[in-house]
């Protein structure tokens, strides 16, 4: 059902994801205020982190998804952009 959810694109599926990624956004928002991540772009780091995460094709969809949420920054700027990668 979780794989149809995803396919079909339910609002449910959307809606979950857009928390998820808000929840890490604020954990890698906190890291950053703290100096124990780069300063950057918290909301791009937390999609490229939470498609690195849970996509078991290596995130290809999903990434492209989150670059065309983030403005069209993506690796390797977008990286450097969100304070993944110094």
């Amino acid at each position: 059902m979780v794989e149809a959810a995803l396919n079909e694109n339910w609002p449910i599926i959307a809606e979950h994801i857009e928390s998820s990624d808000l929840i890490i956004e604020i954990v890698i928002a906190s890291g950053m205020k703290s100096g124990e991540f780069a300063a950057g772009d918290a909301k791009l780091a937390a999609r490229l982190a939470h498609t690195a995460c849970v996509a078991p094709d290596g995130g290809m969809r999903r990434a492209a998804r989150a670059k065309q949420r983030a403005n069209g920054r993506f690796l390797p700027e977008g990286a450097a952009q969100s304070g993944i990668v110094h």
